[in-house]
C-alpha cells in the first residue's frame, strides 16, 4: 500500500482515487477543481506527473473517477 502526502503532491482535499492498467494513480481534487496523476509506484511526497486543471477541461468539482 502507498501513501501520497506532502507539499509536493498538489493534492487539495482529494476524494476519488483510481489506478489505471499501467498502475498510474489518479486523484480528484474537488476543492482545487483538478485531477492529479502520479507515476506507478509513487509513494510519499510525490510530485504529480500530470495535473489536469483549467477552464478548458470541463471539470466542475470532480469527485469520482473510474476507468
Amino acid at each position: 500500500m502507498a501513501t501520497i502526502a506532502g507539499a509536493n503532491t498538489g493534492l487539495s482535499f482529494p476524494y476519488g482515487i483510481a489506478v489505471d492498467g499501467a498502475g498510474n494513480i489518479y486523484a480528484t481534487n474537488p476543492i482545487g477543481n483538478s485531477i492529479t496523476v502520479y507515476a506507478a509506484g509513487a509513494n510519499g511526497n510525490a510530485t504529480p506527473t500530470v495535473t489536469i486543471a483549467g477552464s478548458n477541461t470541463g471539470l466542475n468539482v470532480p469527485a469520482l473517477i473510474k476507468f
